[in-house]
């Protein structure tokens, strides 16, 4: 009689093989951004200008085909940033494309906003998403120190005298003119003693910058003839 066996034992040899995922990996200046960050300010600009470009890399570091690559502003001051596109909406592996960003403020004080990339598949095969905040300051305005040599308006030295220093970004305008928009007039009044003769005056915007001053006292309160028109120019940057 055969006897027949109740258990077989087989032996299997195989090798896995990993599958190929893209992998997504954000940069700039060597700093990385894949899981999102603060890029370094771009400081304080006047209004109306528009700072150098800042440029962010964004790298396949895997082994398949990364896909769906895209850059949004997502929120916060969008309008005071300018943010381009990829270069590229997908990226073999290995391959790298980039984006810039420059901030251009359309008024003063603190802008904010994120610019968010994403992809269909840059998580190892799943989508990804990055935040990236970005700042920059408009600037409000600019000191000028003025000084002149005393004048000799008649009381400027009593209670009711003093200066006025008149400032314009037209040349050969008149103070009495002063309209608080295009013509400002500060004045330096006696506070007892001798009235100074410094001042530091307060602009709105850069460029070539006209100043006057006149006396005036309790006895000539509009003024006595104003000074020989002087400039300075308050840098852009």
């Amino acid at each position: 009689m055969n006897a027949t066996p109740s258990n077989f034992i087989f032996t299997v040899n195989g090798t896995a093989t990993v599958k190929p995922v893209p992998t997504i990996a954000i940069s700039h200046n060597s700093s990385s951004y894949t899981s999102g960050g603060t890029l370094p300010t771009f400081g304080i600009l006047w209004p109306g200008l528009s700072s150098s470009a800042k440029t962010v890399t964004i790298t396949n570091n895997g082994t398949a085909t990364l896909t769906g690559l895209a850059v949004n502003e997502f929120s916060g001051n969008t309008d005071q940033f300018v943010t381009s596109a990829a270069g590229a909406t997908s990226l073999t592996p290995g391959q790298s494309t980039t984006f810039t960003v420059t901030f251009s403020p359309s008024t003063s004080g603190s802008k904010t906003a994120v610019v968010r990339v994403t992809s269909t598949n840059g998580n190892n095969g799943s989508a990804s998403s990055s935040d990236i905040t970005v700042e920059g300051t408009g600037k409000s305005n600019a000191g000028i120190s003025v000084s002149w040599t005393a004048l000799k308006e008649k009381a400027v030295n009593d209670t009711d005298g003093g200066y006025k220093v008149c400032y314009s970004k037209t040349s050969g305008f008149n103070p009495a003119d002063v309209n608080g928009t295009t013509i400002f007039c500060d004045t330096v009044p006696n506070a007892g003693g001798s009235t100074p003769f410094t001042k530091i005056i307060t602009v709105n915007t850069y460029g070539t910058w006209y100043i006057k001053v006149f006396a005036f006292g309790k006895y000539n309160t509009t003024g006595g003839t104003p000074s020989t028109q002087t400039s300075v120019n308050v840098p852009s940057t």
